[in-house]
């Protein structure tokens, strides 16, 4: 028999490799062609995404900046002076206070419903033709930014911002106006340019521009006859497009454009088309690179084989273990080194802390992720300074979150360095390129008082809980674990698990606090106040659920338990002839639909048939109901014949701006201005009474009745009377009454 030949093992290795690396090779150079053609698309598209984004910034910043013309015309902006001047008297007004007009604006006039122009320079001008009077006199616009348009006293080019004008009987009676030179919006964007590749323009409707980097194509028109698609057209969806185009100076381009809200015009950011061109050329560049690189990576990778297996085997076990950005130790492996310290201390008393950043993902939003990890790095250093110098352990949780622990010998030792750390770190953190602001949950364990060994699972969840009640308290950085924080949650949650079966149950009622007048002493009105009665809280202030109402929106049915309580209240004192004096309601801030709103009140109100001269409503002045919105709740109003009150009047943040465009009958001032006040020799703080008199005064001048919370002694009472403010409610004449003793107060005292 023949012997077979024997085939060398090293051959037969040799062949394996060699067919493995052809595989491979063959493989990566088809797979590099397919990502590189990926990479060369997500290049375009980064790209053009990074184009469509400084378009979008530069409508944001017109349109801030057509905001702000429009705040500054309502300097000029008097409604309840041109409701009864005429166009003469408006005009002289203007001449009188044109000094007052914001810098961009070249002339401030008033027009008349017959298209008369008036201007605060003594002008008159025929502006019938002007599409602006057009859009407000004639349609139904309040207010209209126009297109370029030529000067009537130059012919210069200009916008101009314009808004109606009222008379007494709430309809239009004219325009105030105010021109802007186009050149202004030009050098805006020159200022706020960041990006020299690109140039900015603006067009309106009629393709004039409002803005270009050549001086001399202000206010005229370009339409490149190859342009298959109308800018302001296509910009209508409020959403940045691109077209491709040629420059005024016959260059290709691409023009990125969005249409800028309010107005007919339209940005247009404009980059060369051979941008693109260097982005593919580069691609095509990298990709042989690659294809070349890879064939001899692929080669070494083969040799090299067991050298990466054991390389990636060990950076495995790294990764279990340490974080790969910060290098400190995972929460696993800190969960169970800390386990370990407490188990072997069982006698020791440690503190967890719980350590984050407020609002990382919005400055990981705004500044990328490259500048949010090294704002993670430099925080993590502050906390390992402080951990090493306490021997205690740290690592990184997930995101900005951080967790370390620390063997203390008392409370307060602990917290006085703690503190004295916090202080350190927010000095540092000033220095910082971007600046943010630390928070932290602490909590302990303190072998006397907690029963048995706890687990540092079990402190970590205590510190997360006690973080998460500073979360809505910028001013507030660290908060500790107790049980009062736990007794807080609980009830909270024991009160929205229940406030649906409250309001069935019928827990919740109205008292009635008496408004007195100063001058007769007599019961002026009153407000409606809910409390509630829970079988296992008691009675509880609404200082305990309103806020959280608030939060979850059941305040709106809430609100309109209070109505149908009071409304079928008057009904009974209507019904048996009990003296009746108006009632205010309180309109919370989560109503942001108006005619809804109205609507509901009303239909309630028809129902147990109350005239409306028996009911105010109270507004709170706030931010989160807009001005619009709370003017428009106030006209709906009045149409049905109520009274509307601004509650809390004076504590917001433009209480006096607020008046000049909603126009309510009555201001409510909170009783904080009376708390602040020094009872020296029976007598109120000289500053304090000069600011609360001038809040009354201001009233006085707008023709609104007020009203002053929080009277509790008679040396308040008096001032009051003296200043001649109208109507007080306080405890110096009554508390808040249930229905019963409320009758008899109104009977004693009409």
């Amino acid at each position: 028999m023949r012997r077979r030949n024997s085939i060398d093992p090293n051959t037969i290795k040799i062949a394996s490799y060699a067919v493995t690396a052809l595989l491979m090779l063959t493989v990566n150079f088809f797979c590099t062609k397919v990502v590189l053609k990926k990479s060369n698309a997500i290049s375009v598209g980064q790209y053009l995404d990074s184009c469509e984004r400084i378009t979008d910034g530069y409508a944001e910043t017109i349109e801030a900046t057509l905001e702000s013309y429009k705040a500054a015309l309502n300097v000029m902006n008097f409604p309840n002076l041109y409701k009864v001047m005429d166009s003469e008297q408006i005009q002289a007004f203007l001449i009188e206070h044109k000094t007052k007009l914001k810098k961009e604006f070249r002339d401030i006039f008033y027009v008349d419903k017959n298209g008369i122009a008036y201007t605060e320079k003594g002008k008159i001008y025929d502006v019938s033709n002007r599409e602006y009077y057009k859009q407000i006199i004639h349609k139904d616009k309040i207010e209209f930014i126009s297109n370029e348009i030529r000067s009537l006293h130059d012919y210069s080019p200009i916008f101009v911002y314009a808004k109606a004008v009222y008379d007494v009987n709430g309809k239009k009676k004219g325009i105030l106006c105010g021109s802007v030179h186009i050149s202004t919006i030009s050098d805006l964007i020159d200022e706020i340019s960041i990006n020299k590749e690109g140039a900015i323009i603006i067009q309106d409707m009629e393709g004039d521009f409002i803005a270009h980097p050549a001086q001399d194509w202000l206010g005229q028109v370009f339409n490149p006859s190859f342009l298959n698609l109308n800018l302001t057209t296509s910009s209508k969806q409020n959403i940045v497009n691109r077209i491709e185009a040629s420059s005024t100076a016959g260059n290709p381009i691409y023009i990125f454009h969005k249409k800028i809200d309010g107005t007919t015009w339209t940005v247009g950011y404009c980059v060369p088309t051979s941008n693109l061109q260097h982005i593919e050329e580069t691609q095509a560049f990298y990709q042989f690179l690659i294809i070349c690189i890879s064939f001899a990576a692929t080669i070494l990778i083969i040799l090299i084989e067991l050298w990466i297996t054991n390389f990636f085997q060990k950076k495995q076990m790294i990764s279990i273990n340490f974080d790969s950005l910060t290098n400190l130790p995972t929460r696993e492996r800190f969960e169970r080194e800390a386990n370990k310290l407490i188990l072997h201390n069982q006698s020791s008393k440690f503190m967890l802390v719980e350590s984050d950043i407020r609002g990382f993902k919005f400055l990981n939003q705004n500044h990328g992720e490259r500048k949010a990890d090294s704002i993670l790095i430099q925080f993590s250093r502050n906390l390992n300074e402080i951990t090493k110098h306490q021997h205690g352990l740290l690592c990184r949780g997930y995101a900005d979150r951080f967790y370390s622990i620390y063997k203390i010998t008392s409370v307060q030792t602990a917290m006085k360095a703690f503190t004295g750390f916090v202080d350190k770190i927010n000095e540092e953190i000033k220095q910082s390129e971007i600046p943010y602001t630390p928070k932290f949950g602490l909590s302990f364990y303190l072998p006397k008082e907690d029963k048995g060994i706890v687990s540092v699972q079990h402190l970590i969840g205590q510190a997360t809980f006690a973080k998460k009640s500073i979360k809505d308290n910028a001013l507030k950085q660290y908060a500790i674990f107790d049980e009062k924080l736990s007794e807080k949650s609980n009830e909270d949650n024991y009160i929205e698990l229940h406030m649906e079966q409250a309001l069935k149950d019928g827990e919740f009622f109205v008292v009635y606090q008496p408004k007195i007048d100063l001058k007769t002493e007599k019961i002026a009105g009153a407000e409606a106040l809910v409390r509630w009665e829970n079988s296992k809280l008691g009675f509880m202030a609404p200082y305990k659920f309103i806020p959280l109402f608030e939060k979850n929106d059941f305040i709106i049915k809430l609100d309109f338990e209070v109505y149908r309580q009071v409304f079928r209240f008057l009904k009974y004192c209507i019904d048996e002839k009990i003296p009746i004096v108006p009632i205010s309601v309180n309109m919370s801030r989560n109503h942001n639909k108006p005619e809804k709103f109205v609507h509901d009140f009303i239909a309630l109100m028809k129902e147990y048939e109350i005239p409306p001269e028996f009911v105010e409503v109270e507004l709170l002045e706030r931010s989160e109901m807009d001005k619009s919105t709370l003017r428009e709740v106030t006209l709906l109003l009045h149409k049905e014949g109520l009274t509307v009150a601004m509650d809390d009047f004076g504590s917001g943040e433009s209480s006096l701006n607020m008046l000049s465009n909603i126009p309510v009958d009555v201001l409510k001032f909170d009783r904080s201005f009376l708390l602040g006040t020094d009872m020296k020799n029976a007598e109120i703080d000289e500053d304090k009474a000069t600011f609360i008199e001038t809040l009354v005064d201001l009233g006085k001048n707008l023709k609104k009745h007020t009203v002053f919370e929080g009277v509790e002694t008679a040396e308040q009472r008096d001032f009051l009377k003296s200043i001649n403010c109208d109507t007080v409610q306080g405890y110096f004449y009554s508390k808040p009454l249930k229905q019963d003793e409320y009758v008899d107060f109104v009977k004693s005292h009409v």
